[in-house]
Order: C-alpha cells, then structure tokens, then sequence
C-alpha cells in the first residue's frame, strides 16, 4: 500500500497528469521513500535536483507534499515539451529538460511498466512511404529513434576504448 496515494493523486490531478503514471514515477524515483538521497543529489519523494527547488518553490525536498508537487510541475513541464509523450516525458525527467539517456529509457520503460500504459506511449509514430503513419516498437518499448541513441552511445564509446588500446 502506497501511504503517499492521495497527495500524488491530488499532485496529478493538479498538474493534469496520469495519476497512475505519476505514482509509478514516485515509485522508481524513491521506491516511495521520502527521505531519499541518491549519490547524484536528488532529494525525496521525486528525486528533485537541488537546483529544481527554487524554480517549483520548494523549500523542503524531503516533504513528501513538497516533493510530489515539485515533481508533478517537472513532469508536467517535461510533458509539454515531449508533445504529450509520457515515454520521453519521463526521460526528460531523468536526465534533463529536453535530454534523453539510457537511464532515461530504462527509466521510463519501468514507470509505464507498473503504470499499465507501457504498450500504448513507449512508441513513435513516422511516416511510411504511403503516407499513413507507422507505428514503430519495440517489445520492449524503446522507440527507434532510442535505439539510435544507444547504438550511437555504444559506437562512441567503443571508438574510445579502442583508441585508448591503440595508443
């Protein structure tokens, strides 16, 4: 039983977010633990950046209320900025406005997961060659323009190690 079930819902609802959504995100963010402190900084509930508090007004991260309205404003900033797609929403979260990450990815295939929403906001949709759209997925939700994204990752680094032996 989530004890933080109301006050995220309310968060939500206030925001105009997935309420079962936004819970998940507290859910993997903190496993619901709102004294939280993870190694990068990220405080309470949400696991928001000290440097997000003074931009959503928080004054205490710890605060399970302050920490899920705080959140809730990111998201739903993170949201608008993803055209609606909770997949990249939540990727933005993780790893920054408007970034995304292999954390991120994982990140926002966990949270669908437990949301129930995981089949129907983990894809793109492009353009096929007759002009209808496409939807593009894989099983595991990561749409295809994510998997360039870790491919490119894995290239680069790759061309670093093998740099480094080389020389």
């Amino acid at each position: 039983m989530n004890p933080y079930s109301a006050l995220e819902s309310q968060a939500a609802n206030a925001y105009g977010l997935n309420p079962a959504v936004f819970q998940a995100l507290g859910t993997v963010e903190s496993g619901q633990t709102p004294g939280a402190l993870s190694a990068a900084g990220a405080q309470g509930l949400y696991q928001i950046m000290p440097f997000n508090d003074a931009g959503t007004g928080t004054t205490n991260p710890y605060s399970p209320y302050q920490s899920a309205q705080a959140g809730a404003q990111i998201l739903a900033r993170d949201l608008t900025t993803a055209g609606g797609n909770y997949a990249k929403a939540i990727q933005y979260y993780n790893c920054g406005p408007g970034q995304t990450c292999p954390a991120g990815i994982a990140e926002a295939n966990k949270v669908l997961g437990l949301s129930g929403l995981q089949n129907t906001t983990a894809k793109t949709t492009t353009p096929s060659s007759s002009g209808n759209n496409t939807l593009l997925s894989s099983t595991v939700g990561f749409s295809v323009e994510n998997i360039v994204i870790i491919l490119l990752g894995i290239l680069t680094i790759g061309a670093g190690v093998w740099a480094l032996a080389k020389g």
